[in-house]
């Protein structure tokens, strides 16, 4: 129940478009039960407001979406090398994946200095 209220909007929004349920009428009417609800939320789609909620912003692009981005860039980049490289690169979309992947590889790197800087702190005394 904790993560129900902790999302409740989304949640809310979701069993709407989703189901055509209004989540706080059918649960305080006794037609929605706490398990339903959790198995409803279990199985929301990936593009739902519920995980965009949770896991952010990168949780809303599909598998299609990072396809088209790929395409995008490709031919923006086949046009300029076409074009002989005349005028400025074209920057590649940001997606929002790849925005977390460097995030996570940016923190993976900062602990591995920091292990190295308190070993070598470790080593000097």
């Amino acid at each position: 129940m904790t993560f129900v209220r902790s999302h409740a909007d989304a949640i809310e929004a979701d069993f709407q478009r989703f189901y055509g349920l209004d989540l706080w009428a059918d649960h305080s009417g006794g037609r929605l039960t706490l398990r339903r609800i959790a198995a409803l939320v279990a199985h929301l789609p990936s593009d739902a407001a519920t995980w965009v909620d949770v896991h952010g912003q990168h949780a809303a692009w599909r598998i299609t979406d990072d396809l088209l981005a790929a395409v995008l860039t490709t031919l923006q980049g086949a046009n300029w090398q076409r074009s002989g490289g005349k005028g400025q690169r074209p920057t590649p979309v940001t997606r929002p994946r790849s925005a977390l992947s460097d995030r996570k590889r940016l923190d993976r790197l900062r602990s591995i200095r920091d292990r190295i800087e308190r070993s070598s702190h470790g080593e000097r005394q």
